[in-house]
């Protein structure tokens, strides 16, 4: 794949809401008793189930007692569900944790292992079909961060032009890639031995295991490294809001932990095993690429169009139009074949990393277009003097 059709997928992945499928009454309940010192390990399946196609699927755990419980359930004929196939999972969990996810491939059949510390008293696991509006990779609303001069502030109090924490230093929020205080969706939990958490959606990127790409949310397991501790529970919650607020650098610490201020692309585009994201072109690195052009007009042109609340865009999706007209392009390039691709996707790449070299060169975007303007001036000055001498 090329980069054109990388910068496409990128364009793609941070706009486009993920939409949710009908949903119909379709309940799957699996009894395991209890028992006082054996731990439970057991595996189900049911080849005549169907989760609908793009429907949004809870998963509940219920007991009288029980500890660190995994849930992994994956949607398939076969093989089996483990903490490395699965669809959705629930790790070091307890009674009345919650797990959800959708079936994007429309795969027909379940397959479900179950595990529990010895103990566990009348343990149910029971699954069924609702449905649950959804959005785009965001924090939820009653995330916090740390605001200079105002402290800890929740998600759905931010504004833009506040400076929040970000990697040991307060940055100043430019605009929110989505911003939307009503819509419902399904969040990843992350809780640390510490008992700090942070709540995100699993496409959201955060910061894992000392590594400088941050990797996605629903791809942290029980036992990585946050930045406040080891995770030692993993868990699907539902939540209203969906906020991303965007930083010059695209970091972020949500909860006193170290995230990303954008999403992965991986729903949209297969492309996380190229090897240009071995190096240097990651998923992180091509969104906040894109965003340059927009990072600068914010933050050192006008900020008029930089709003705090994004409503009435894409019907009420709350979705940045910028992004939304990255989307269209995307669309646009990958609807045809690699010439087309190419005659797209290299001018906007060059012009993008003209763009991120001049603010990363003149010290960030707020004093880009100074830059650009001085560098002009002083091209035109040396200009007229050569044409003097002539």
């Amino acid at each position: 794949m090329k980069c054109s059709t990388l910068l496409a997928a990128a364009l793609v992945a941070i706009s486009s809401p993920l939409a949710r499928g009908e949903c119909g009454d379709r309940v799957k309940t699996v009894g395991y008793g209890s028992h006082a010192t054996q731990a439970l390990d057991k595996t189900d399946s049911d080849g005549g189930f169907t989760a609908p196609n793009s429907g949004d699927f809870l998963c509940k755990v219920t007991c009288d007692a029980g500890s660190n419980i995994n849930v992994y359930v994956k949607y398939s004929t076969s093989g089996t569900a483990s903490s490395s196939n699965y669809d959705a999972k629930l790790e070091g969990g307890s009674c009345g944790d919650e797990i959800s996810s959708q079936n994007y491939n429309g795969e027909q059949g379940i397959k479900i292992r179950t595990q529990a510390d010895a103990g566990y008293q009348n343990l149910v696991l029971t699954c069924d079909c609702r449905n649950v509006a959804g959005g785009g990779g965001c924090f939820s609303g009653d995330t916090t961060v740390s605001v200079e001069g105002r402290g800890i502030t929740s998600m759905k109090d931010l504004q833009v032009g506040d400076k929040v924490l970000t990697n040991h230093q307060y940055e100043p929020v430019y605009s929110f890639g989505h911003y939307h205080e009503n819509l419902v969706a399904d969040f990843v939990e992350l809780t640390t031995e510490k008992e700090s958490y942070i709540t995100l959606t699993g496409n959201h990127l955060l910061y894992a295991n000392g590594n400088t790409n941050p990797i996605r949310a629903d791809r942290v397991q029980v036992g990585d490294q946050l930045s406040t501790g080891t995770v030692k529970k993993v868990a699907t919650v539902t939540k209203q809001g969906l906020y991303m607020p965007l930083t010059p650098s695209g970091k972020i610490e949500v909860n006193n932990v170290e995230a990303s201020a954008y999403i992965s692309m991986a729903d949209y585009a297969p492309i996380q095993n190229h090897p240009l994201l071995s190096f240097w072109l990651s998923e992180n690195f091509l969104v906040h690429l894109w965003l340059a052009p927009y990072r600068v007009y914010c933050m050192g042109v006008s900020s008029n169009h930089c709003p705090n609340h994004v409503k009435n865009v894409d019907g009420d999706s709350g979705i940045m139009g910028y992004l939304l007209a990255g989307k269209q392009i995307a669309e646009f390039a990958l609807e045809h074949n690699l010439l087309v691709q190419l005659l797209i996707g290299v001018p906007i790449f060059v012009s993008l990393l003209a763009f991120h070299a001049v603010e990363t060169v003149s010290g960030g975007p707020a004093v880009a277009p100074l830059a650009v303007l001085f560098a002009l001036g002083l091209y035109m000055k040396l200009r007229r003097q050569k044409q003097k001498a002539i």
